[in-house]
Protein backbone atom coordinates (compact mmCIF):
# COMPACT_ATOMS: atom_id res chain seq x y z
CA UNK A 1 0.00 0.00 0.00
CA UNK A 2 1.34 3.43 -0.71
CA UNK A 3 0.85 6.81 1.30
CA UNK A 4 -1.44 8.88 -0.32
CA UNK A 5 -0.85 12.50 0.13
CA UNK A 6 -4.37 13.93 -0.87
CA UNK A 7 -7.44 13.64 0.71
CA UNK A 8 -8.70 10.65 -0.35
CA UNK A 9 -9.15 7.96 1.96
CA UNK A 10 -7.01 4.92 1.61
CA UNK A 11 -8.53 1.32 1.77
CA UNK A 12 -7.33 -0.45 4.43
CA UNK A 13 -8.91 -3.65 6.45
CA UNK A 14 -9.66 -4.55 10.15
CA UNK A 15 -7.38 -4.39 12.30
CA UNK A 16 -4.39 -2.64 10.54
CA UNK A 17 -1.63 -1.43 12.02
CA UNK A 18 1.31 0.36 10.82
CA UNK A 19 3.25 -0.66 7.84
CA UNK A 20 7.06 -0.17 8.27
CA UNK A 21 7.29 0.22 4.19
CA UNK A 22 5.62 3.46 4.53
CA UNK A 23 6.14 4.54 7.87
CA UNK A 24 2.78 5.18 8.59
CA UNK A 25 -0.75 4.28 7.13
CA UNK A 26 -4.05 5.89 7.50
CA UNK A 27 -5.86 4.28 10.57
CA UNK A 28 -8.91 5.86 10.86
CA UNK A 29 -10.54 4.69 7.86
CA UNK A 30 -10.87 1.52 9.32
CA UNK A 31 -12.35 2.82 12.90
CA UNK A 32 -15.94 2.24 13.59
CA UNK A 33 -18.01 5.48 13.55
CA UNK A 34 -20.16 5.90 16.44
CA UNK A 35 -23.67 6.98 16.36
CA UNK A 36 -23.53 9.81 19.97
CA UNK A 37 -20.34 11.99 20.54
CA UNK A 38 -18.14 14.46 19.70
CA UNK A 39 -16.19 14.40 16.54
CA UNK A 40 -13.90 16.79 14.93
CA UNK A 41 -10.98 16.71 12.87
CA UNK A 42 -9.93 17.74 9.21
CA UNK A 43 -9.03 14.42 7.94
CA UNK A 44 -9.25 10.62 8.83
CA UNK A 45 -5.82 10.40 7.25
CA UNK A 46 -2.37 10.65 9.17
CA UNK A 47 -0.40 11.63 6.20
CA UNK A 48 2.74 13.62 4.96
CA UNK A 49 -0.04 16.35 4.43
CA UNK A 50 -1.60 15.80 8.03
CA UNK A 51 2.11 16.12 9.29
CA UNK A 52 2.12 19.28 7.13
CA UNK A 53 -1.03 20.85 8.33
CA UNK A 54 0.11 20.41 12.05
CA UNK A 55 2.25 22.41 14.80
CA UNK A 56 1.51 20.00 17.51
CA UNK A 57 1.46 15.84 17.60
CA UNK A 58 1.20 14.76 20.73
CA UNK A 59 -0.47 11.35 22.72
CA UNK A 60 -2.75 12.27 25.08
CA UNK A 61 -5.25 11.41 28.00
CA UNK A 62 -8.91 12.82 27.23
CA UNK A 63 -9.65 14.71 30.65
CA UNK A 64 -12.83 15.97 29.76
CA UNK A 65 -15.51 17.12 26.69
CA UNK A 66 -16.30 20.15 27.91
CA UNK A 67 -20.01 21.94 28.02
CA UNK A 68 -21.55 21.80 24.80
CA UNK A 69 -22.36 25.69 23.79
CA UNK A 70 -25.36 26.30 21.22
CA UNK A 71 -25.20 28.68 18.41
CA UNK A 72 -27.89 31.31 18.37
CA UNK A 73 -30.36 31.55 16.03
CA UNK A 74 -28.83 28.53 13.80
CA UNK A 75 -31.15 27.00 10.85
CA UNK A 76 -29.51 23.12 11.13
CA UNK A 77 -31.12 22.84 7.26
CA UNK A 78 -28.73 25.06 5.70
CA UNK A 79 -24.96 23.45 4.45
CA UNK A 80 -22.12 25.21 4.24
CA UNK A 81 -20.77 26.21 0.76
CA UNK A 82 -18.52 22.82 1.45
CA UNK A 83 -21.29 20.79 1.42
CA UNK A 84 -21.03 20.17 4.99
CA UNK A 85 -24.11 20.55 7.77
CA UNK A 86 -24.22 23.90 8.90
CA UNK A 87 -22.40 23.55 12.98
CA UNK A 88 -25.43 24.13 15.66
CA UNK A 89 -23.16 24.22 18.45
CA UNK A 90 -19.65 23.34 19.58
CA UNK A 91 -17.65 21.74 22.59
CA UNK A 92 -13.47 22.77 23.77
CA UNK A 93 -12.67 19.39 24.91
CA UNK A 94 -9.63 19.01 27.18
CA UNK A 95 -6.85 16.13 26.97
CA UNK A 96 -3.52 15.94 29.27
CA UNK A 97 -0.12 15.72 27.33
CA UNK A 98 1.28 12.26 28.33
CA UNK A 99 4.31 11.93 25.40
CA UNK A 100 5.33 14.62 23.01
CA UNK A 101 6.09 13.91 19.63
CA UNK A 102 6.35 16.71 17.80
CA UNK A 103 6.27 21.26 18.34
CA UNK A 104 6.11 22.76 21.66
CA UNK A 105 4.18 21.08 24.04
CA UNK A 106 5.54 18.68 27.17
CA UNK A 107 4.03 16.13 29.37
CA UNK A 108 1.73 17.23 31.61
CA UNK A 109 1.02 20.33 29.29
CA UNK A 110 -3.40 20.87 28.65
CA UNK A 111 -4.47 21.27 25.18
CA UNK A 112 -7.60 22.32 24.10
CA UNK A 113 -9.51 21.71 21.01
CA UNK A 114 -12.65 22.96 19.50
CA UNK A 115 -15.33 20.67 18.24
CA UNK A 116 -17.91 21.73 16.04
CA UNK A 117 -21.08 19.64 16.53
CA UNK A 118 -23.82 19.26 13.61
CA UNK A 119 -25.51 16.82 10.78
CA UNK A 120 -27.22 13.98 11.41
CA UNK A 121 -25.36 10.59 12.16
CA UNK A 122 -23.02 9.11 9.04
CA UNK A 123 -22.44 12.50 7.94
CA UNK A 124 -19.08 12.30 10.29
CA UNK A 125 -15.35 11.25 9.56
CA UNK A 126 -13.78 11.20 12.76
CA UNK A 127 -14.12 8.35 15.69
CA UNK A 128 -16.03 9.90 18.15
CA UNK A 129 -15.08 11.24 21.81
CA UNK A 130 -17.73 10.12 24.50
CA UNK A 131 -18.02 10.02 27.81
CA UNK A 132 -16.39 6.65 28.68
CA UNK A 133 -13.59 7.95 26.45
CA UNK A 134 -12.45 10.50 29.30
CA UNK A 135 -9.32 8.91 30.39
CA UNK A 136 -8.45 7.00 27.74
CA UNK A 137 -5.51 7.74 25.22
CA UNK A 138 -5.03 9.31 21.89
CA UNK A 139 -2.67 10.29 19.51
CA UNK A 140 -3.35 13.60 18.31
CA UNK A 141 -2.26 16.29 15.31
CA UNK A 142 -3.00 19.29 15.76
CA UNK A 143 -3.06 23.10 14.53
CA UNK A 144 -3.69 25.95 15.70
CA UNK A 145 -7.76 26.81 15.85
CA UNK A 146 -7.17 30.67 14.58
CA UNK A 147 -5.40 29.16 11.61
CA UNK A 148 -8.12 26.84 10.35
CA UNK A 149 -11.12 27.82 8.52
CA UNK A 150 -14.53 26.48 10.11
CA UNK A 151 -17.56 25.49 8.58
CA UNK A 152 -19.73 27.57 10.97
CA UNK A 153 -22.76 30.09 9.73
CA UNK A 154 -21.68 33.38 8.88
CA UNK A 155 -20.99 36.09 11.50
CA UNK A 156 -20.65 33.88 13.91
CA UNK A 157 -17.62 34.33 16.91
CA UNK A 158 -16.70 31.28 19.07
CA UNK A 159 -15.44 31.58 23.04
CA UNK A 160 -12.70 29.11 22.72
CA UNK A 161 -9.89 30.33 24.88
CA UNK A 162 -6.23 31.37 23.90
CA UNK A 163 -4.55 28.85 22.49
CA UNK A 164 -7.03 26.40 21.22
CA UNK A 165 -6.80 24.28 18.79
CA UNK A 166 -8.47 22.11 16.22
CA UNK A 167 -7.92 18.45 15.74
CA UNK A 168 -6.27 17.77 12.21
CA UNK A 169 -6.04 13.99 12.81
CA UNK A 170 -6.50 11.20 15.70
CA UNK A 171 -5.97 7.40 16.66
CA UNK A 172 -7.78 5.99 19.50
CA UNK A 173 -6.44 3.97 22.35
CA UNK A 174 -7.64 0.83 20.49
CA UNK A 175 -6.08 1.12 17.88
CA UNK A 176 -3.23 1.93 19.07
CA UNK A 177 -0.01 -0.95 19.46
CA UNK A 178 3.54 -0.99 20.79
CA UNK A 179 4.99 0.14 17.77
CA UNK A 180 2.33 2.99 16.71
CA UNK A 181 4.41 6.02 18.56
CA UNK A 182 7.95 4.87 17.37
CA UNK A 183 6.69 4.44 13.84
CA UNK A 184 5.09 7.96 14.37
CA UNK A 185 7.74 9.69 15.52
CA UNK A 186 9.99 8.13 12.37
CA UNK A 187 7.63 9.28 10.46
CA UNK A 188 7.18 12.64 11.66
CA UNK A 189 10.62 13.35 12.11
CA UNK A 190 11.58 12.10 8.19
CA UNK A 191 8.33 14.48 6.91
CA UNK A 192 10.10 17.70 9.06
CA UNK A 193 13.41 16.74 7.93
CA UNK A 194 12.89 17.15 3.81
CA UNK A 195 14.99 19.49 2.51
CA UNK A 196 13.24 23.43 2.57
CA UNK A 197 13.30 24.61 -1.33
CA UNK A 198 15.04 27.67 -1.17
CA UNK A 199 12.71 30.93 -2.53
CA UNK A 200 14.72 31.20 -5.67
CA UNK A 201 13.76 28.07 -6.73
CA UNK A 202 9.95 27.85 -5.32
CA UNK A 203 9.47 31.05 -7.83
CA UNK A 204 10.72 29.27 -10.61
CA UNK A 205 8.61 25.83 -10.11
CA UNK A 206 5.63 27.83 -9.54
CA UNK A 207 6.69 30.22 -12.48
CA UNK A 208 6.75 26.53 -14.55
CA UNK A 209 2.98 25.56 -13.35
CA UNK A 210 1.82 28.72 -14.12
CA UNK A 211 3.24 29.10 -17.16
CA UNK A 212 3.18 25.54 -18.63
CA UNK A 213 1.83 24.90 -22.35
CA UNK A 214 0.26 21.70 -20.46
CA UNK A 215 -0.47 19.60 -17.67
CA UNK A 216 2.82 17.26 -18.85
CA UNK A 217 4.94 19.98 -18.89
CA UNK A 218 3.92 20.71 -15.61
CA UNK A 219 4.01 18.06 -14.02
CA UNK A 220 7.58 17.74 -12.62
CA UNK A 221 7.08 21.04 -10.99
CA UNK A 222 3.94 20.45 -9.53
CA UNK A 223 5.58 17.38 -7.61
CA UNK A 224 7.95 19.42 -6.12
CA UNK A 225 5.43 21.95 -5.36
CA UNK A 226 3.68 19.35 -3.66
CA UNK A 227 6.64 18.06 -1.67
CA UNK A 228 7.14 21.40 -0.11
CA UNK A 229 3.52 21.28 1.38
CA UNK A 230 1.55 23.98 2.66
CA UNK A 231 4.27 26.90 2.56
CA UNK A 232 4.05 26.79 -0.90
CA UNK A 233 1.12 28.29 -0.54
CA UNK A 234 1.44 31.83 -0.10
CA UNK A 235 4.05 31.50 -3.18
CA UNK A 236 1.03 30.27 -5.33
CA UNK A 237 -1.61 32.80 -4.28
CA UNK A 238 0.47 35.55 -5.26
CA UNK A 239 1.13 33.77 -9.01
CA UNK A 240 -2.93 33.61 -9.27
CA UNK A 241 -3.00 37.09 -9.85
CA UNK A 242 -1.50 36.90 -13.01
CA UNK A 243 -1.42 33.80 -14.20
CA UNK A 244 -3.47 32.92 -17.40
CA UNK A 245 -6.68 30.81 -17.22
CA UNK A 246 -5.25 27.58 -17.76
CA UNK A 247 -2.11 28.62 -15.08
CA UNK A 248 -4.75 29.24 -12.59
CA UNK A 249 -6.75 26.28 -12.87
CA UNK A 250 -3.17 24.02 -12.05
CA UNK A 251 -2.36 26.81 -9.31
CA UNK A 252 -5.77 26.44 -7.81
CA UNK A 253 -5.77 22.52 -7.64
CA UNK A 254 -1.76 22.73 -6.29
CA UNK A 255 -3.49 25.34 -3.35
CA UNK A 256 -6.66 23.21 -2.83
CA UNK A 257 -4.31 20.04 -2.69
CA UNK A 258 -1.96 22.03 -0.21
CA UNK A 259 -4.09 23.82 2.20
CA UNK A 260 -6.15 22.27 4.95
CA UNK A 261 -10.36 21.75 4.49
CA UNK A 262 -12.37 24.02 6.70
CA UNK A 263 -12.78 22.17 10.44
CA UNK A 264 -16.55 20.66 9.94
CA UNK A 265 -19.42 20.08 12.33
CA UNK A 266 -19.67 16.63 13.08
CA UNK A 267 -22.84 14.65 14.36
CA UNK A 268 -23.69 14.18 18.59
Amino acid sequence: MQMNPTRSTPRCSPGLVLCPSVALVALLCCLPLFPTGARACLTANIDKRAVQWSTTIVQAKLSSLGEKIDLPNVDASIKRPSGRPTAVAYRVVSFAVTDPVDGAAQAGDVIKAVVLIGGQPGDGICPALLPESVGKKFILLLRPFDQTSLDIPDNTTLSVGRGALVIVSQIGEADMNSETMNDLKVFVAKTRAASPVAADQLGTQVDTVATAHDDTEAEQAEKAITEIGPDAVPALQERMKTANDAGKTRLRHLIDDLSPPALSAEPE
